[in-house]
């Protein structure tokens, strides 16, 4: 029984339709042209069908693979083993002569008792090791002279009552016990400084406006100040240049008004009486007169007289002593906290040949000689604070406590002792273990833990323990979320002297880097690059750190935090044994760049590696990859793709889920003309045929889609329209230039082969996103 499957029996079927019984030595010609096509065709069928078997055979998984869900892992830090900084964050706590502290619990000394909350200043630790403290008291302010208040409470016993007003005249009693002395006034007893807004308290000021909006008449306001200190109106005179008349408050009723017709300038009069003045006295200081219009009722304010009250701004001044006193190392350490800075030599930083205001006035020095501390009865442990300069700009002035204080030379001028860069030197603050290489640090921003600098800065830190060869770290600088732009960086330091910028803060503010094999890591630079850039803490760690957030949702992962580089990403803990079958599915999520593919060791954050087995995801559907690049909308979002390696060639191949098709030989287009036609047929609707091209030609792509909607069923020409309804062209050639397509389901489809092969090492998965946003959706492997 023949095999009705075959291809050769087919291809008799379609002779015997075609030519019938005829003598076949006759149409040898046709015969052989029928034969030729029916097998083209169904080799076509054939490698279309293989395509799909290779893609898997639709979308399911293999029967000789098993999948499963991926385990993100490296999510936040690869190999991660500590910091290598000390002080990273520039805030550590040690206690140096001049440091000022705030005492956080009290003791007792010599007399001086501390309080919580008092400032004190370390002069120097003795040789005994106890610590030896200045404290600054200040004496409760006073009003000054001439102050004015008002009573709160009865004082009758002093002729005051609630109130009424006094003046300081002058200040007694009070001292050095930190409380202010008692007020003088006119009359007699005192008043007690500590009583303020209990008894009495500052007086408000008053100031007048007087607002005249006539040409017609002349108003003055008569005032008097009452005992609370206000001015009262007790009566208005108004002189309309002929003569005058003066209105006072009758029965002492503020708010009444008096009436005049006839008295002014004919602008306020008029026979029928309708017009008038309305003079009305207020409530102590409002004083107003109105031109009133009694028919119409409308008013014109001719003048006003307001008084405006408001808060005194009378200022307390202080005086101060100094207090001498010692503590202990523990009540040092445990008993106050620290509010300034510790402080290094700064030979570089002040470097001028002439001392000026700008370049010395209050900068602080250390004496570094023990003769020119004997010389002037210096202390070496001290530092002491420039305060004057003299003409020539080649001598300093220090200040010192209970003296006169001491000249510094710039150079030798004879053998003193006191020159500058030998006996002493310029010293600025600096954090705990870092130095300060070049620029001049801001005192006051590192008192709360953070680098500035008043112009470029650079700090470094010296490893106690250099970092060998080969050592992968990562270094992140902190800057305040303020501060969205401009570059700060750090440079490794290397045992040859050479220096490597390792991270540019303008770019990112992670960076992972593994020193190189022929050096060794000694020092970490930091530089601000500018005076306005701010450094709230910086980070060096043995391994990888990612510099963004991701957030996993099973086999999902999305970018939700970090800058718009590759700073973030995860890897499967799940891989594909080296030298087998086995993909890894997932679906791209959007909405930015994701780097994707198959590694051997996940190490860092950055796109993984090799290049060659990464695909690249870009938001436009665009993916590209070493030696491919699909163009846009190939891969918009929600798009399924599959990292597939087959164990035959050792290759990865890339593949993209979607409609697949394959060429149709066999299908019979019509023979007959309709719709009163001649020739042609024309297809409705919803029966024009899929067309595959064959090759590029006539405006068509090889292997793209295409609808026929008319063919001619004399030449076998066809109108040919792309899937979006535009017309291609008439195009002929069935079977050369195209073929009937038919629509085989879904699958996943290579479109990119690597050229390079892999080694026998496990595969896995491994991500980089760039943009917030950007995720991976259900990411399986199946091996």
């Amino acid at each position: 029984m023949p095999d009705t499957n075959s291809i050769l029996y087919n291809a008799g079927i379609s002779v015997r339709d075609s030519i019938g019984t005829a003598n076949l030595f006759a149409t040898k010609v046709e015969l052989n042209q029928l034969v030729d096509q029916q097998v083209s065709g169904a080799i076509l069928a054939l490698n279309n069908r293989m395509a799909l078997l290779e893609g898997g055979g639709g979308t399911q998984t293999p029967p000789s693979l098993t999948s499963s869900p991926v385990t993100w892992t490296n999510i936040s830090e690869i190999g991660v083993s500590g910091e290598k900084l000390l002080n990273a964050s520039f805030d550590d706590d040690t206690i140096n002569s001049g440091d000022v502290r705030r005492v956080t619990s009290s003791w007792e000394n010599g007399g001086v008792t501390t309080q919580v909350g008092d400032f004190i200043t370390l002069l120097n630790i003795t040789a005994g090791g106890g610590y030896r403290w200045s404290r600054e008291t200040s004496v409760a302010g006073t009003y000054p002279i001439g102050t004015r208040f008002v009573m709160l409470t009865d004082h009758s016993n002093k002729g005051l009552s609630p109130g009424d007003f006094a003046q300081v005249t002058g200040i007694t009693g009070g001292g050095n016990n930190g409380t202010a002395g008692n007020y003088l006034w006119s009359g007699t007893g005192t008043f007690k400084a500590d009583e303020e807004n209990t008894t009495w308290e500052l007086a408000s000021s008053f100031s007048l406006e007087e607002s005249l909006q006539s040409p017609y008449v002349s108003v003055t306001f008569n005032k008097t100040l009452d005992t609370l200190g206000y001015y009262k109106v007790t009566s208005i005179t108004v002189d309309d240049g002929t003569s005058q008349t003066e209105y006072t408050p009758n029965d002492n009723v503020y708010d009444q008004i008096g009436v005049v017709n006839g008295n002014f300038a004919f602008d306020y009069y008029n026979t029928a009486g309708t017009h008038f003045l309305s003079v009305q006295f207020g409530s102590n200081d409002v004083g107003e007169i109105l031109l009133y219009d009694d028919g119409t009722g409308d008013s014109e304010t001719i003048a006003l007289y307001t008084e405006n009250e408001t808060d005194s701004t009378a200022t307390k001044s202080s005086t101060s002593q100094t207090d001498i006193f010692f503590s202990s190392t523990a009540q040092a350490t445990n008993q106050t906290e620290r509010v300034s800075l510790n402080y290094g030599l700064a030979p570089n930083m002040y470097d001028f040949s002439t001392f000026t205001n700008d370049n010395s006035l209050d900068r602080k020095v250390q004496i570094l000689t023990q003769s020119l501390a004997t010389q002037g009865s210096l202390s070496l442990d001290e530092l002491y604070v420039i305060d004057n300069i003299n003409g020539t700009g080649d001598r300093v002035h220090i200040a010192i406590t209970g003296t006169s204080g001491f000249w510094l030379d710039h150079e030798d001028r004879g053998n003193f002792g006191r020159v500058r860069g030998v006996d002493w030197e310029f010293v600025q603050a600096q954090p705990d273990n870092w130095s300060v290489i070049s620029g001049e640090i801001d005192e006051s921003k590192l008192a709360n833990g953070t680098i500035d600098g008043k112009n470029q800065l650079v700090i470094q830190q010296t490893f106690a323990l250099p970092i060998p060869a080969d050592t992968t770290l990562t270094v992140t600088i902190n800057r305040p979320v303020v501060q969205t732009s401009g570059e700060t960086k750090a440079t490794f330091v290397y045992n040859d002297s050479s220096e490597a910028v390792i991270l540019d803060n303008a770019v990112s503010n992670t960076a992972t880097v593994t020193v190189p094999s022929n050096k060794v890591l000694v020092a970490l630079k930091i530089h601000t690059m500018h005076g306005t850039r701010e450094i709230e803490s910086v980070s060096l760690t043995q391994g990888s750190i990612a510099g963004g957030q991701m957030e996993v949702s099973g086999n999902s992962i999305t970018k939700i935090g970090g800058t718009a580089v590759f700073n973030a990403g995860a890897s499967s803990v799940e891989s594909i044994p080296g030298g087998q079958d086995g993909y890894f599915q997932f679906q791209y999520g959007g909405t930015g760049h994701v780097a994707i593919g198959v590694t051997y060791t996940d190490d860092g954050f950055s796109v993984p590696s090799p290049s060659e087995f990464t695909l690249n995801i870009l938001e436009n559907g665009t993916i590209y990859t070493t030696g491919y690049n699909s163009g846009e909308d190939f891969a918009p979002i929600g798009t399924w793709l599959r990292i597939r390696h087959y164990s035959g060639d050792n290759k990865i191949e890339f593949q993209r889920k979607q409609d697949f098709y394959y060429a149709d030989s066999t299908y019979e287009l019509p023979t007959t003309p309709n719709n009163g036609s001649l020739a042609l047929h024309t297809f409705s609707a919803n029966d024009r045929p899929l067309v595959i091209a064959l090759q590029t030609t006539n405006g068509m792509t090889e292997g793209n889609i295409y609808r026929m909607h008319k063919y001619n069923t004399s030449n076998g020409n066809a109108q040919i329209y792309d899937l979006g309804g535009t017309l291609i062209d008439w195009i002929g050639g069935r079977d050369q230039l195209w073929e009937i397509a038919i629509n085989a389901g879904q699958s996943y489809v290579t479109f990119h082969t690597s050229i390079d092969t892999t080694t026998n090492n496990d595969l896995f998965l491994d991500t980089s996103f760039k943009k917030v946003g950007s995720q991976i959706n259900d990411a399986t492997i199946a091996r």
